[in-house]
């Protein structure tokens, strides 16, 4: 057996090696997009990715080894061709330069599972005269699955461009511009190193690190934590030489009873004197080297396909599965985050990998209820930033919709006073907002507050109920 198993090793990889001298190459000549009411074209494009050799990497023959992968007609010619059929210039629309920072394709196979994804992102920017302005920055993730899910790297490509051109035309130009600062060529030509920049976030300007919890990278590049007096970390400690740097850490949530609650599907936390990064399903230290966060973690997560198969032949598929899990912490590679997206580069492998967080569903869902207080309350006008958006009367709720990521939404509910509540909302779940009516001391006095999604389900089915038992 142990013959067995040695000579199937050495037969998976001369296969990866003869895999390797090839290149996969994929053509975008038959894709389309569909942009209705489109307001520009692209003029030029800037390829400003950290490694150009290659745009990722598939699975090719019976062990899935891996090949490079590339355009068809070469990086910059095949994407003009395909903008310059699918958005081609029009005299009464303005050019953009499209600044590409992100362009991958990748291919994940398990023991049970196969899927393809390509992850791009790019930039917008508008030249006018001497001066550019970078007007948005989209980001576009396709995931599928299948059995030869090598044939449908084209299809997402094109999805995911096509989800950054259509996060890019919800505003017209003028009102990209509106937000836009002016820089010069040597600004916007910077590669994706570059761009990793200091900006002024709160995380960075603020002089107290909040003890807590972050949801989400935004809730970490704006300091809100949410409080966690009772939080506890354990350190792991690791002794082997190729892990040296990294420092895991496995945190808790304190009990009553004594008892420890693990912290589960979160973005992060901060101990009030250090930052800590959910990654992979472990988290690790944030290091801050002035406006820089970077961290020490587990290299890349990827299954060893010849582990799996040989292992599988050795001990059927469960002993196959362990095989390729076996080789996944190995490693350590150090990663730096991108504070405009919340993405994470691989420094050493030249990588941008999405983190933890599910991708972004658009619209973000903000719900706002009102439990507490009489229909004597009277009734809230709700502006959303200074428009007049809706009405809300106690027992109600509505439901509203963001698209800006990049934009904070300030949401105010007025009678003769006003109460304001300003934040950039979680894509990824709904947002939760409660108001009300302080009528102590005849104040009359609006108040509007975020709450946790337990406590606003809950009064928004008690809600529903007696909407439901009204209509009855």
């Amino acid at each position: 057996m142990r013959i067995q198993f040695t000579l199937l090793t050495i037969l998976f990889n001369l296969l990866q090696l003869t895999a390797w001298s090839q290149v996969y190459k994929i053509s975008l000549a038959k894709q389309t997009v569909e942009l209705p009411g489109r307001h520009f074209y692209v003029s030029d494009i800037i390829d400003a990715r950290i490694s150009k050799n290659n745009i990722g990497w598939v699975q090719r023959g019976p062990v899935n080894s891996r090949r490079e992968a590339n355009l068809e007609k070469g990086f910059t010619p095949e994407l003009t061709d395909f903008f310059n059929r699918n958005l081609p210039a029009q005299s009464n629309l303005p050019g953009v330069i499209v600044k590409i920072l992100k362009f991958q394709v990748s291919e994940h196979t398990t023991a049970f599972s196969e899927f393809a994804k390509a992850e791009v992102a790019m930039d917008f920017i508008y030249q006018k005269d001497n001066q550019f302005y970078h007007l948005f920055r989209g980001i576009g993730v396709e995931k599928r699955y299948g059995l030869d899910v090598t044939a449908g790297h084209d299809d997402n490509i094109k999805t995911a461009i096509e989800q950054c051109l259509k996060q890019f035309s919800r505003e017209s130009i003028e009102q990209h511009l509106a937000k836009a600062n002016p820089a010069t060529w040597a600004d916007v030509s910077k590669d994706f190193l570059a761009t990793l920049e200091a900006h002024d976030y709160p995380i960075l300007t603020d002089s107290v690190m909040k003890k807590g919890i972050y949801e989400s990278f935004l809730d970490f590049r704006n300091n809100k934590a949410l409080p966690a007096h009772n939080l506890v970390i354990e350190k792991v400690n690791r002794t082997s030489k190729q892990l040296q740097n990294i420092y895991e850490v496995k945190p808790y949530l304190l009990e009553a009873d004594g008892s420890k609650k693990p912290l589960k599907h979160i973005w992060g936390f901060s101990d009030g004197a250090n930052l800590y990064i959910h990654h992979n399903k472990d988290y690790f230290l944030i290091d801050r080297d002035g406006n820089t966060f970077s961290f020490y973690g587990y290299g890349p997560v990827q299954t060893n396909t010849a582990a799996v198969v040989a292992g599988g032949v050795a001990g059927g598929m469960i002993g196959g599965a362990i095989a390729g899990a076996a080789t996944q912490k190995a490693t350590q590679a150090e990663y730096i985050l991108d504070m405009m997206t919340g993405h994470i580069l691989s420094v050493e492998n030249a990588q941008v990998a999405i983190t933890p967080t599910p991708v972004a569903e658009y619209p973000a869902k903000i719900n706002i209820y009102w439990w507490d207080g009489a229909a004597s309350a009277g009734a809230l006008d709700i502006y959303v930033n200074d428009s007049l958006v809706h009405t809300i009367q106690p027992k109600s709720q509505v439901v509203l919709e963001w698209e800006n990521m990049r934009t904070e939404m300030k949401i105010c509910v007025k009678n003769q006073q006003e109460a304001c509540f300003t934040f950039i909302p979680n894509f990824n779940k709904i947002n939760y907002l409660a108001c009300s009516v302080v009528t102590k001391g005849g104040a009359n006095q609006p108040e509007i507050k975020p709450v946790i999604a337990k406590e606003g389900e809950f009064y928004v089915k008690k809600i529903s109920y007696l909407q439901d038992k009204e209509k009855k």
